[in-house]
């Protein structure tokens, strides 16, 4: 089994597996976005048989099944953004249920018919935004991702977490735009600047527009990802969410 190697450049967050995904040990999915392809690649069975401490999460209303079929549409108002040909803002999945789920990965069924550079998807490493904040002197931005604070479940429960773990890794990301978090107005503008910085900090980011077969399988308890515009409404993706229980 090949494990994760050292990584210290964002611009080696993208592995290409090249065998079948059981080769790869899961641990990889912390440090890089893997990118594969063929006729079952990214769904909650192939993974779970590959990687056997692998549950899917069905703890959502969209997953009961273990997989969300996310087609784009035409309608900007949708209730669920990932379905809008809109951009989708960097966010962790499922932020707001109990338990975020530790694996995410995203299937093309069929991929947009639009010009390179559009349905891409971008994914960002929290280890790397953390050091670019640090070498930027963002304490700011730094504490108001680290504090704990009150955040309204999708249930109307409410726990007290931070944004961002610390250590990083050792609980789920809860980024999800503003939705959720009892702030004060200063920290949603701090959380506001973050997000735009994310999309222009082009030297952090793992861009990857999927093929038909492909699939993009990630931590999200270590990555946020986000997409650009859908050029037409024929893209249809499969979502897969899980937890890796043991390894």
């Amino acid at each position: 089994m090949t494990h994760p190697p050292d990584l210290s450049s964002a611009c080696r967050r993208l592995l290409r597996v090249g065998g079948p995904l059981r080769e790869v040990h899961p641990a990889h999915a912390e440090t890089t976005v893997l990118l594969y392809s063929g006729p079952d690649a990214g769904t909650a069975s192939h993974i779970a048989a590959s990687w056997p401490g692998f549950e899917p999460f069905t703890r959502h209303e969209l997953y009961r099944s273990g997989t969300y079929r996310c087609e784009i549409v035409l309608d900007d108002t949708a209730p669920y953004s990932a379905s809008r040909k809109a951009p989708l803002r960097f966010h962790s999945d499922m932020a707001l249920v109990q338990e975020p789920p530790q694996i995410s990965s995203i299937r093309c069924l069929v991929p947009d018919e639009g010009p390179p550079g559009s349905a891409t998807n971008i994914f960002i490493h929290v280890a790397d935004i953390v050091q670019r904040l640090r070498d930027s002197d963002r304490q700011d931005i730094l504490r108001m991702l680290s504090a704990d604070r009150p955040v309204q479940l999708m249930d109307g429960t409410v726990v007290v977490a931070p944004m961002l773990a610390n250590p990083l890794g050792s609980a789920p990301l809860r980024i999800f735009d503003r939705v959720g978090w009892q702030m004060a107005g200063y920290e949603r503008a701090l959380l506001e600047e973050l997000l735009n910085l994310c999309d222009e900090w082009f030297d952090l980011q793992v861009r990857v527009r999927l093929d038909a077969q492909d699939a993009a399988i990630f931590s999200n308890w270590h990555f946020l990802h986000s997409r650009s515009t859908c050029a037409s409404t024929t893209r249809v993706t499969e979502i897969s969410l899980g937890f890796l229980r043991q390894r």
